[in-house]
């Protein structure tokens, strides 16, 4: 057996600088795979029943709030987010989801105009017919949509947004005379 050949001082460093990258990329690779699976499969797996009820919950106090007449800016921000998601989501869902969110969006408006007209926030009788189904399409988004999914419809609505493709008011008709706009 031939013994090994002498090192000189430069192949020791070279030698060291290269276990020493080869340890740090270790060490990288056991951070990535012991955080980055897991944040991969949690953002494509759907929520958990108890973060769905979390977030339902939120939303459904903000909008028990703006029916009792305590609402505030926030809360009715929240909603309408809410239900911008939900109107992204419904797309791919069919033409009665898509009722069911555009429905809650023109009610929406309705609570907005209150707003700018009378300086509060409260609701009337159409948001209360029409929000609520739209809440119970966001509890069923919940249960199937993964985060990712989610993050990918607030995404959407905030590039429609930019790009001003958004539901507007329709002008109020005179109920007496309907030719009469």
């Amino acid at each position: 057996m031939k013994p090994f050949a002498p090192i000189n001082r430069a192949q020791r460093r070279q030698a060291k600088r290269i276990d020493a990258r080869w340890q740090a990329a270790m060490r990288q690779a056991q951070r990535c795979s012991s955080t980055g699976g897991l944040q991969a499969i949690a953002h494509s797996s759907s929520y958990t029943p108890e973060r769905a009820a979390s977030l339902s919950n939120d939303v459904r106090m903000s909008w028990y709030r703006l029916t009792q007449g305590d609402g505030s800016p926030t809360d009715f921000d929240d909603l309408g987010a809410v239900l911008n998601v939900c109107c992204v989501c419904a797309e791919g869902l069919g033409q009665p989801a898509i009722d069911v969110a555009v429905r809650a969006q023109r009610a929406a408006l309705g609570i907005k105009t209150r707003l700018e007209r009378l300086g509060r926030l409260g609701v009337d009788a159409q948001s209360l017919q029409d929000i609520p189904p739209a809440l119970d399409l966001y509890d069923e988004l919940l249960r199937h949509l993964s985060p990712l999914q989610f993050n990918r419809a607030l995404t959407e609505t905030a590039r429609r947004q930019r790009a001003g493709i958004v539901l507007r008011e329709e002008p109020a008709r005179d109920p007496i005379n309907p030719a009469n706009p």
